[in-house]
């Protein structure tokens, strides 16, 4: 049997539906995701997520864990990996400079324009993803959003 365009079954069966607040359609008896306001916190008092792991301070339950945290995000990179972001940053920045535009923060614009001018230039793809990690990298360091996606 065929879908008949009405929710249902061949000719004649009709399928009971329902949405959910987005406007999605769900089949009667299918489950669905929990609502917003039905979501409980884990617990209450702690950090809430999107906090930088240095923010967090003895005393906050989480903070010890945050210290391990940190020292595996710091030697996740290794220190040739450090030194290529300084340097992808540096020629960065100096690039921003002939071009008159800000490095820090940088604007998407800004981003775009580069990224358009070492594609034209012929680097890799390769290449410039690790330029916009290096740039990405830098404004997490001056605690800044980054532009780059």
């Amino acid at each position: 049997m065929g879908w008949n365009g009405l929710g249902g079954q061949g000719m004649g069966d009709t399928a009971i539906v329902r949405t959910d607040v987005t406007g999605r359609i769900y089949l009667e008896g299918e489950v669905l995701p929990p609502q917003v306001a039905e979501i409980e916190p884990l617990a209450p008092g702690l950090a809430a997520s999107g906090i930088p792991l240095d923010e967090f301070r003895p005393g906050d339950p989480l903070f010890d864990t945050a210290q391990e945290a940190l020292a595996y995000k710091e030697a996740a990179r290794s220190p040739a990996t450090k030194r290529a972001y300084v340097s992808d940053f540096r020629l960065f920045a100096a690039w921003c400079g002939q071009a008159g535009l800000e490095a820090l923060p940088a604007t998407i614009s800004t981003i775009g324009l580069y990224m358009t001018e070492l594609s034209t230039g012929g680097a890799k793809v390769s290449t410039i993803s690790r330029k916009l990690a290096a740039i990405s990298f830098r404004h997490k360091e001056e605690k800044l959003p980054s532009p780059a996606p």
